[in-house]
Protein backbone atom coordinates (compact mmCIF):
# COMPACT_ATOMS: atom_id res chain seq x y z
CA UNK A 1 0.00 0.00 0.00
CA UNK A 2 2.72 2.34 0.76
CA UNK A 3 4.51 2.44 -2.64
CA UNK A 4 1.42 2.46 -4.19
CA UNK A 5 1.16 -1.16 -5.35
CA UNK A 6 -2.78 -1.31 -4.55
CA UNK A 7 -3.46 1.57 -6.53
CA UNK A 8 -1.23 0.26 -9.81
CA UNK A 9 -3.78 -2.75 -9.37
CA UNK A 10 -6.62 -0.56 -9.41
CA UNK A 11 -8.11 -2.42 -6.29
CA UNK A 12 -10.79 -0.42 -4.01
CA UNK A 13 -9.14 0.64 -0.68
CA UNK A 14 -10.71 1.93 2.31
CA UNK A 15 -10.63 6.16 2.19
CA UNK A 16 -9.61 5.31 6.52
CA UNK A 17 -7.03 2.60 4.98
CA UNK A 18 -5.59 5.00 3.32
CA UNK A 19 -5.50 7.67 5.58
CA UNK A 20 -3.36 5.88 8.10
CA UNK A 21 -0.48 6.06 4.88
CA UNK A 22 0.63 9.49 5.30
CA UNK A 23 4.20 11.61 4.25
CA UNK A 24 4.89 9.30 1.67
CA UNK A 25 6.88 10.28 -1.56
CA UNK A 26 6.34 7.38 -3.89
CA UNK A 27 8.55 6.16 -6.28
CA UNK A 28 6.03 5.00 -9.06
CA UNK A 29 5.73 1.27 -10.66
CA UNK A 30 8.64 1.97 -13.69
CA UNK A 31 9.02 -1.49 -16.07
CA UNK A 32 11.03 -2.46 -19.42
CA UNK A 33 12.33 -4.70 -21.25
CA UNK A 34 15.29 -6.79 -22.98
CA UNK A 35 16.85 -3.95 -24.82
CA UNK A 36 14.04 -1.26 -24.35
CA UNK A 37 16.81 1.15 -23.59
CA UNK A 38 15.28 3.13 -20.90
CA UNK A 39 17.70 1.86 -17.49
CA UNK A 40 19.61 4.80 -18.00
CA UNK A 41 16.65 7.23 -17.45
CA UNK A 42 15.05 5.16 -14.93
CA UNK A 43 18.25 5.42 -13.27
CA UNK A 44 18.05 9.35 -13.15
CA UNK A 45 14.89 9.44 -12.02
CA UNK A 46 16.38 6.71 -9.35
CA UNK A 47 18.99 9.09 -8.45
CA UNK A 48 16.80 11.78 -8.48
CA UNK A 49 14.31 10.43 -6.02
CA UNK A 50 17.01 9.69 -3.30
CA UNK A 51 18.57 12.77 -3.22
CA UNK A 52 14.32 14.28 -3.23
CA UNK A 53 14.25 11.66 0.44
CA UNK A 54 17.36 13.25 1.91
CA UNK A 55 16.37 16.56 0.89
CA UNK A 56 13.47 15.54 3.85
CA UNK A 57 16.44 15.56 6.09
CA UNK A 58 18.20 18.74 4.90
CA UNK A 59 21.38 17.04 2.81
CA UNK A 60 21.76 16.68 -0.81
CA UNK A 61 24.72 15.43 -3.14
CA UNK A 62 26.48 17.09 -5.21
CA UNK A 63 27.08 16.38 -9.08
CA UNK A 64 29.62 13.76 -8.31
CA UNK A 65 27.41 11.85 -6.19
CA UNK A 66 25.03 12.35 -8.15
CA UNK A 67 26.35 11.00 -11.33
CA UNK A 68 28.24 7.90 -9.06
CA UNK A 69 24.71 7.08 -7.74
CA UNK A 70 22.84 7.58 -11.54
CA UNK A 71 25.51 4.64 -13.10
CA UNK A 72 25.63 2.58 -9.90
CA UNK A 73 21.59 2.83 -10.31
CA UNK A 74 22.56 2.13 -14.28
CA UNK A 75 24.52 -1.18 -13.79
CA UNK A 76 21.71 -2.82 -11.65
CA UNK A 77 18.93 -1.62 -14.10
CA UNK A 78 21.02 -2.77 -17.02
CA UNK A 79 21.90 -6.32 -15.69
CA UNK A 80 18.17 -6.80 -15.56
CA UNK A 81 17.44 -5.72 -19.35
CA UNK A 82 19.95 -7.14 -21.25
CA UNK A 83 20.97 -10.13 -19.09
CA UNK A 84 17.82 -11.57 -18.16
CA UNK A 85 17.56 -12.83 -21.84
CA UNK A 86 15.07 -11.92 -24.67
CA UNK A 87 11.56 -12.33 -22.30
CA UNK A 88 12.91 -10.70 -19.53
CA UNK A 89 10.53 -7.47 -18.04
CA UNK A 90 11.85 -5.57 -15.41
CA UNK A 91 10.43 -3.20 -12.74
CA UNK A 92 11.73 -0.91 -10.67
CA UNK A 93 9.24 0.35 -7.45
CA UNK A 94 9.74 2.08 -3.96
CA UNK A 95 8.47 4.76 -1.45
CA UNK A 96 9.98 6.89 1.49
CA UNK A 97 8.05 7.41 4.64
CA UNK A 98 8.40 9.99 7.16
CA UNK A 99 8.84 8.73 11.38
CA UNK A 100 5.35 10.44 12.51
CA UNK A 101 7.84 12.47 14.95
CA UNK A 102 8.69 15.90 14.11
CA UNK A 103 12.34 16.20 12.72
CA UNK A 104 12.76 12.53 12.78
CA UNK A 105 13.92 9.72 10.45
CA UNK A 106 12.92 8.67 7.27
CA UNK A 107 12.27 4.86 6.03
CA UNK A 108 13.28 3.73 2.02
CA UNK A 109 12.12 0.76 0.70
CA UNK A 110 12.87 0.23 -3.21
CA UNK A 111 12.12 -2.65 -4.76
CA UNK A 112 14.30 -3.76 -8.47
CA UNK A 113 13.43 -7.04 -9.94
CA UNK A 114 13.02 -8.90 -13.24
CA UNK A 115 11.14 -11.89 -15.08
CA UNK A 116 13.62 -14.10 -16.97
CA UNK A 117 16.88 -15.68 -16.83
CA UNK A 118 18.22 -16.00 -12.82
CA UNK A 119 21.33 -14.94 -12.38
CA UNK A 120 23.02 -18.71 -12.93
CA UNK A 121 21.14 -19.20 -15.91
CA UNK A 122 22.68 -15.97 -17.40
CA UNK A 123 26.32 -17.36 -16.41
CA UNK A 124 25.69 -21.00 -17.72
CA UNK A 125 24.55 -19.47 -21.38
CA UNK A 126 27.23 -20.02 -24.48
CA UNK A 127 27.26 -16.03 -24.65
CA UNK A 128 29.05 -15.86 -21.38
CA UNK A 129 32.65 -14.69 -21.91
CA UNK A 130 35.02 -17.91 -22.17
CA UNK A 131 37.23 -15.93 -19.54
CA UNK A 132 34.53 -15.82 -17.00
CA UNK A 133 33.21 -19.36 -17.83
CA UNK A 134 37.03 -20.80 -17.18
CA UNK A 135 36.81 -19.23 -14.01
CA UNK A 136 33.51 -20.18 -12.81
CA UNK A 137 34.37 -24.26 -13.90
CA UNK A 138 37.35 -23.61 -11.80
CA UNK A 139 36.25 -22.23 -8.86
CA UNK A 140 32.93 -24.79 -8.94
CA UNK A 141 35.68 -28.07 -8.99
CA UNK A 142 37.11 -26.47 -6.22
CA UNK A 143 33.84 -25.92 -3.98
CA UNK A 144 32.64 -29.63 -5.29
CA UNK A 145 34.05 -30.73 -1.83
CA UNK A 146 31.67 -28.52 -0.01
CA UNK A 147 28.73 -29.31 -2.26
CA UNK A 148 25.51 -29.93 -0.11
CA UNK A 149 21.57 -29.20 0.29
CA UNK A 150 22.80 -25.78 1.52
CA UNK A 151 25.57 -24.94 -0.87
CA UNK A 152 25.08 -25.51 -4.47
CA UNK A 153 26.68 -25.08 -7.94
CA UNK A 154 23.85 -21.91 -8.78
CA UNK A 155 24.33 -20.03 -5.31
CA UNK A 156 28.39 -20.32 -5.85
CA UNK A 157 27.54 -18.94 -9.15
CA UNK A 158 25.13 -16.22 -7.77
CA UNK A 159 27.49 -15.16 -5.29
CA UNK A 160 30.58 -14.97 -7.20
CA UNK A 161 29.05 -13.27 -9.98
CA UNK A 162 28.77 -10.18 -7.03
CA UNK A 163 32.95 -10.09 -7.03
CA UNK A 164 34.63 -7.39 -9.07
CA UNK A 165 35.48 -8.16 -12.98
CA UNK A 166 33.09 -11.13 -13.11
CA UNK A 167 30.46 -9.93 -15.85
CA UNK A 168 28.61 -12.49 -18.17
CA UNK A 169 29.88 -10.18 -21.32
CA UNK A 170 33.32 -9.25 -19.77
CA UNK A 171 36.25 -8.28 -21.94
CA UNK A 172 39.26 -7.26 -21.00
CA UNK A 173 39.69 -5.23 -23.98
CA UNK A 174 36.64 -3.12 -22.99
CA UNK A 175 38.12 -0.16 -21.08
CA UNK A 176 36.76 0.41 -17.45
CA UNK A 177 35.68 -3.23 -17.42
CA UNK A 178 37.47 -4.36 -14.55
CA UNK A 179 34.55 -3.21 -12.18
CA UNK A 180 31.58 -5.23 -13.44
CA UNK A 181 29.73 -7.33 -11.56
CA UNK A 182 29.81 -5.32 -8.56
CA UNK A 183 27.73 -2.31 -9.22
CA UNK A 184 24.77 -3.87 -7.11
CA UNK A 185 26.97 -4.35 -4.33
CA UNK A 186 28.70 -1.02 -4.60
CA UNK A 187 25.25 0.49 -4.42
CA UNK A 188 24.23 -1.58 -1.29
CA UNK A 189 27.70 -0.83 1.00
CA UNK A 190 26.71 2.79 -0.14
CA UNK A 191 23.23 2.74 1.43
CA UNK A 192 24.53 0.77 4.37
CA UNK A 193 27.22 3.09 4.99
CA UNK A 194 25.09 6.22 4.88
CA UNK A 195 21.72 4.45 5.46
CA UNK A 196 21.94 4.07 9.09
CA UNK A 197 20.08 5.64 12.35
CA UNK A 198 20.91 7.09 15.66
CA UNK A 199 18.67 5.00 17.28
CA UNK A 200 20.63 1.78 15.91
CA UNK A 201 18.29 1.20 13.18
CA UNK A 202 20.84 -0.31 10.49
CA UNK A 203 19.80 -1.18 6.52
CA UNK A 204 18.76 -4.33 5.52
CA UNK A 205 18.83 -5.75 1.73
CA UNK A 206 18.89 -8.81 0.02
CA UNK A 207 19.28 -10.96 -3.91
CA UNK A 208 16.94 -13.11 -4.26
CA UNK A 209 17.56 -15.51 -8.11
CA UNK A 210 16.25 -18.63 -8.64
CA UNK A 211 16.61 -21.11 -5.05
CA UNK A 212 19.43 -18.45 -3.92
CA UNK A 213 18.93 -16.23 -0.82
CA UNK A 214 21.84 -13.33 -0.24
CA UNK A 215 20.91 -11.13 2.97
CA UNK A 216 23.08 -7.91 3.19
CA UNK A 217 23.02 -6.08 6.83
CA UNK A 218 26.06 -5.05 7.24
CA UNK A 219 28.07 -7.74 8.62
CA UNK A 220 30.04 -8.70 5.34
CA UNK A 221 31.01 -6.18 3.17
CA UNK A 222 33.02 -5.45 -0.36
CA UNK A 223 36.47 -5.27 0.70
CA UNK A 224 39.67 -4.75 -1.34
CA UNK A 225 42.15 -7.33 -1.25
CA UNK A 226 44.97 -9.63 -3.05
CA UNK A 227 43.87 -12.82 -4.73
CA UNK A 228 46.84 -14.77 -5.64
CA UNK A 229 45.69 -17.55 -7.84
CA UNK A 230 46.88 -18.42 -11.51
CA UNK A 231 43.03 -19.51 -12.89
CA UNK A 232 42.01 -16.42 -11.06
CA UNK A 233 44.59 -14.04 -11.56
CA UNK A 234 46.89 -12.27 -9.10
CA UNK A 235 45.79 -8.93 -8.52
CA UNK A 236 43.95 -6.70 -6.11
CA UNK A 237 39.96 -7.78 -6.43
CA UNK A 238 36.83 -6.11 -4.78
CA UNK A 239 35.90 -9.30 -2.99
CA UNK A 240 32.65 -10.20 -0.77
CA UNK A 241 32.72 -13.96 0.17
CA UNK A 242 30.62 -13.75 3.08
CA UNK A 243 32.55 -15.51 5.51
CA UNK A 244 35.14 -14.21 8.13
CA UNK A 245 37.83 -14.29 5.68
CA UNK A 246 36.14 -13.16 2.91
CA UNK A 247 37.81 -16.10 0.94
CA UNK A 248 36.28 -17.09 -2.38
CA UNK A 249 37.47 -20.69 -1.96
CA UNK A 250 35.73 -21.22 1.42
CA UNK A 251 31.66 -21.50 1.79
CA UNK A 252 29.82 -18.47 2.75
CA UNK A 253 28.09 -17.98 6.16
CA UNK A 254 24.43 -20.09 5.80
CA UNK A 255 23.09 -17.61 7.41
CA UNK A 256 23.63 -14.87 4.68
CA UNK A 257 24.06 -17.11 1.57
CA UNK A 258 20.50 -19.17 1.94
CA UNK A 259 19.11 -22.13 -0.13
CA UNK A 260 15.31 -21.78 -0.76
CA UNK A 261 13.00 -24.04 -1.83
CA UNK A 262 10.64 -21.94 -4.22
CA UNK A 263 12.37 -20.89 -7.12
CA UNK A 264 12.06 -17.84 -8.31
CA UNK A 265 12.26 -17.01 -12.64
CA UNK A 266 15.11 -13.80 -12.22
CA UNK A 267 16.28 -12.01 -9.45
CA UNK A 268 15.12 -9.62 -6.88
CA UNK A 269 17.11 -7.01 -5.46
CA UNK A 270 15.33 -5.11 -2.41
CA UNK A 271 16.69 -2.52 -0.35
CA UNK A 272 15.17 -0.87 3.01
CA UNK A 273 17.61 2.18 4.55
CA UNK A 274 17.20 5.03 6.28
CA UNK A 275 17.98 9.13 6.27
CA UNK A 276 18.48 10.54 9.45
CA UNK A 277 19.51 14.44 10.26
CA UNK A 278 21.33 13.57 12.67
CA UNK A 279 23.05 10.50 11.61
CA UNK A 280 24.44 12.52 8.37
CA UNK A 281 25.30 15.22 10.32
CA UNK A 282 27.74 12.77 12.34
CA UNK A 283 28.93 10.98 9.14
CA UNK A 284 29.91 14.60 7.76
CA UNK A 285 31.44 16.13 10.90
CA UNK A 286 33.48 12.88 11.34
CA UNK A 287 34.70 13.78 7.88
CA UNK A 288 35.86 16.99 8.11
Amino acid sequence: MASGLAAHMDLNMDAGILMNWHNIKRFKLISGYHYSQISDITATKLAEYIIECMNTQGYTLNGKGKNILGTLFGEVLDNCEIHGGEQTTWFALGHYQQNVQVDSYGEVQLVIFDFGNTIYEQLKEKTTSSKTREKLEFLSKEHEKFYNKNWTEEMLYTLFSLQEGISRLKDDKVEGNRRRGTGTVRLINNFQLIGQTNENKTPLMSITSGHTHICFDGTYKLKSQMVEDKELGNEQRRIIAFNEKNDIFQPPDGRYVKYINTFFPGTVISLKFYFDREYLTQIMENKR
